[in-house]
């Protein structure tokens, strides 16, 4: 299971200015280009490739103190970003590690708040699944589910303030700190999964109007939003948060960050 993830991180991996603390199951630093399914790096994709510094990858046998912000390295054998972990195509609900981190945490810490708004994003998500499997076979009236669907869509573009906070403090952070491959990984995901929460939401008003449309491009835009959506928490959560973690040391900067984000 580790396998999956370790390419995941590698590729973040390779984005981390040298000095700056990497992730688990980092390995030689290479070039950024995309992620496909499960996080599988895409060779000589369309993505432009992004130059970064190299770094030496961590022994995962050691296990440094706590930091400034007061919270504690995952646990090398219990939870570590490498043990526990569900495959990056599910990622329905939380992993042990995401639940370590988080509890590593106070509530008012920016990640704390951004993983906390994933797990609602999340619930979102299992419900929209369930919805468009209810669509391809419908045991009620059609309007009704297409009323549900629209109403699912609402809410998840209403996750629209977390993608700002990501956007305009996290990332922007990160990259002052010398990490630009990740955060624009993650920045140009956001764009493909607006406009498919967009498109849920007018399919299903334009379906709502008209019972001659057939119901398939609503169905496949989303369980493909589903999908993706799932995979990008997966990576933000267990892979692009640590490394944030590792990267902005002070609590200080933590706390201003937080403040920031409350703009959104």
């Amino acid at each position: 299971m580790c396998d999956s993830i370790q390419r995941v991180r590698t590729r973040f991996a390779r984005s981390v200015p040298r000095g700056a603390k990497s992730p688990e199951c980092a390995t030689s630093p290479q070039q950024v280009t995309s992620f496909g399914r499960c996080g599988t790096p895409i060779a000589n994709g369309d993505a432009p490739k992004t130059e970064v510094n190299t770094m030496q990858s961590n022994d995962t046998n050691q296990t440094p103190s706590s930091d400034s912000c007061g919270h504690s390295p995952l646990p090398a054998d219990s939870g570590s970003p490498c043990s526990g972990l569900q495959d990056a195509c599910s990622g329905t609900s939380a992993s042990e590690a995401e639940r370590l981190l988080m509890d590593s945490l106070s509530s008012d810490h920016l990640i704390h708040r951004l993983m906390t708004e994933h797990s609602e994003i999340r619930q979102n998500l299992e419900q929209l699944e369930l919805l468009a499997e209810e669509l391809a076979a419908p045991a009620r009236a059609r309007e009704e589910i297409l009323s549900d669907i629209g109403h699912n869509a609402t809410k998840l573009i209403g996750a629209e303030p977390h993608h700002q906070r990501e956007e305009e403090v996290l990332f922007p952070e990160m990259a002052n700190r010398g990490v630009f491959g990740p955060p624009e990984v993650m920045t140009a995901e956001h764009v493909t999964l607006r406009a498919l929460k967009h498109a849920i939401q007018e399919g299903a008003s334009t379906l709502s109007a008209d019972s001659d449309i057939p119901t398939d491009e609503l169905i496949r835009n989303a369980n493909e939003l589903v999908f993706q959506l799932r995979n990008h928490i997966f990576k933000e959560n267990n892979i692009l948060y640590p490394m944030a973690l590792g990267t902005i040391r002070d609590a200080a900067d933590w706390a201003d960050l937080a403040s920031r984000a409350d703009a959104y």
